[in-house]
């Protein structure tokens, strides 16, 4: 299954890592076939979302970082 933060029910589900069985946060997109997922985070000491200048657009962009794991995306409730 694959999900992404752009669909409008995106919000029903979660996407858990098997060997924790623990919900992975800030996830922008996931796919559980090839188990690459990204995620948003924010700065463990400001607590502030992680991000970087973009001199073209003049705006800050958040950092999205990129995975690979043993992941599985699951229906909230289930």
């Amino acid at each position: 299954m694959y999900i992404n933060i752009d669909m409008p029910d995106k919000h029903e589900y979660d996407v858990i890592d098997v060997n924790s069985q623990v919900r992975i946060p800030g996830i922008q997109e996931a796919n559980d076939e090839t188990g690459e997922f990204s995620i948003i985070m924010k700065d463990c000491d400001t607590g502030e979302w992680i991000d970087k200048w973009n001199s073209y657009s003049k705006e800050f962009d958040l950092v999205i970082f990129k995975f690979k794991g043993n992941i599985k995306i699951i229906k909230k409730g289930e």
